[in-house]
């Protein structure tokens, strides 16, 4: 039934993604990560890959998935479906792997093949399968689910030195593929309370301090690492910037959001509508807010009430208000209120809740079933159904943000990628109204200013081209590609002694490609 089940799973799998292999990179990140990425044709040598453990690229941490990504290149190169049939190898195994460790674990079969189907077919999921450039979430998401299998392993012989380092291992891989991870050490204290039963006192049935200690004790190697992790994480987002709002936002409003976001995750798990590649951030008050916390107020209540009849409720949820606690939005990396990928692993809390909660129906006999089995197959066929044209959508740069557009307000960012797409497809002034869209939105965004200057360059208007660089210099003074585009209009415009500073500069930041060299060559001769 088990080898059944697994099949099954992945025919699932393979369904809703097939797909996927007549897509094309997204300009969405995939550029960057693959395309333009130069340490890609460096190769697979151990100096290359050493490059990705000791240096951060594109304003992340993740050696395990920049070297994933350099065997993808060395036998697909720039061709995405390779990339893609990977990530959904990928997912198929992790979907496996949680079903394998909650039949282990739990010894109950059905509920565990809920929880590992609806982690394989949910909408929610497809940004991170869909996309080459989330390709961290789905390698995270593989050595999470090994660590949480594993430890299954290790809890029936806990003297077994050898089971333990298999776990180390894991945590230690889905650390490097994904900072994201650090909440696995607490996500097996969970398993320990839950199903394995490891934290209370065996004749009380109450919680026993000494056993809780001994139980964080025992994975002292895993919080360690899981802590060294997160402050080259935090290290690495400062140095790059990209905490910047950390800064403009106050804690309240951080908090705020977070209690929001935790309502509009949980409301698209249950309800995977509208679904979009970005959601931008907003500082005005939303009536959702307040649902957001009585909700959690409401669920918190009822987990730690049912503790005792129930525990895989309280499991259920602090496994979703943990495992998202790193994304949630209190230290704020980036411009998005919420991202679909953020929910790859904290998906598992509600589905546990939902697959253990469904057994106490007071249903007996063939009704139970005839209940159980309807119901399963019908949110099966739902979530397939919605996940298959959620993939749709990431098939290409222009539909992807058309379909962002389509269902969010003031999307600065899904204006600036359409008009990218737009603009990689030579419809100059379609692109050039997007992307003065996106100022109108959000004034002196440098990407939409470089879009912009993009445009009028390829349009010939090399004077027009620099002012639009100079503005977005003036917000973001280390873009190099800003820096670059200016320096090689002010050549064409024969203002050479105004191309050199910005030319010199990109150089000084570490660009070495062939345009660049070439062009200070030509700026250093003639000035």
């Amino acid at each position: 039934m088990l080898i059944g089940i697994g099949a099954a799973l992945v025919i699932a799998t393979l369904a809703v993604y097939s797909g996927v292999r007549t897509h094309d990179f997204v300009d969405y990140d995939d550029y960057s990560y693959v395309v333009d990425n130069p340490r890609l044709r460096s190769g697979l040598d151990l100096r290359s890959i050493a490059e990705d453990f000791h240096s951060p690229y594109f304003m992340n941490w993740s050696p395990i998935t920049m070297v994933s990504f350099r065997i993808d290149f060395a036998i697909h190169e720039v061709s995405a479906r390779g990339y893609l049939i990977t990530n959904v190898a990928l997912h198929a195994i992790t979907s496996l792997l949680l079903l394998l460790t909650f039949v282990r674990a739990t010894g109950s079969l059905w509920p565990s093949a809920f929880v590992a189907f609806a982690f394989a077919v949910h909408p929610l999921h497809v940004e991170s399968v869909a996309w080459v450039s989330s390709r961290k979430d789905v390698l995270s998401g593989v050595f999470f689910a090994a660590a949480l299998f594993t430890y299954a392993r290790f809890i029936d012989r806990p003297e077994s030195l050898r089971r333990k380092h298999s776990v180390t291992a894991c945590v230690i891989l889905a650390l490097l593929s994904k900072p994201t991870a650090v909440t696995l050490p607490v996500t097996l204290l969970l398993l320990d309370y839950w199903p394995f039963e490891r934290l209370r006192d065996p004749n009380s049935g109450k919680l026993d301090l000494r056993r809780i200690w001994a139980a964080a004790i025992e994975k002292w190697v895993w919080f360690a690492a899981a802590i060294a992790v997160g402050v080259i994480t935090i290290w690495v987002q400062n140095l790059s910037g990209t905490l910047v709002l950390t800064k403009e936002l106050t804690l309240g409003e951080r908090l705020y959001h977070a209690i929001q976001s935790y309502g509009v995750y949980l409301a698209r798990t249950f309800w995977p509508m509208d679904l979009a590649a970005f959601y931008p951030l907003t500082s005005e008050y939303a009536p959702s807010f307040t649902a957001s916390l009585a909700i959690a107020i409401a669920l918190s209540a009822a987990a730690f009430g049912l503790t005792r009849t129930r525990p895989y409720l309280l499991v259920g949820w602090l496994w979703f208000v943990i495992t998202l606690l790193p994304m949630i939005g209190i230290v704020q990396v980036g411009l998005q209120a919420q991202a679909d990928r953020y929910m790859y692993l904290p998906l598992i809390g509600p589905a546990i809740a939902v697959a253990w909660g469904a057994r106490d129906i007071p249903l007996r006999g063939r009704s139970r079933i005839a209940v159980m089995s309807t119901a399963a197959l019908l949110i099966g066929i739902a979530l397939t159904f919605l996940a298959r044209s959620q993939v749709g959508y990431w098939r290409a740069t222009v539909p992807l943000f058309e379909r962002a557009l389509a269902v969010t307000e003031g999307n600065f960012l899904a204006h600036k990628g359409l008009a990218v797409g737009l603009l990689r497809a030579g419809d100059l002034e379609r692109a050039r109204e997007h992307f003065e869209h996106a100022l109108r939105i959000k004034p002196d965004w440098p990407p939409a200013q470089i879009g912009l200057g993009d445009t009028a360059m390829l349009s010939g208007k090399c004077a027009e081209a620099v002012g639009h660089y100079e503005r977005a210099l003036a917000v973001q003074p280390h873009e190099v590609n800003a820096h670059i585009a200016a320096g090689l209009c002010y050549i064409q415009l024969g203002r050479l002694a105004e191309a050199l500073p910005h030319l010199e500069f990109a150089h000084r930041l570490g660009n070495r490609s062939e345009a660049l060299t070439r062009a200070l060559e030509i700026a250093r001769e003639n000035r």
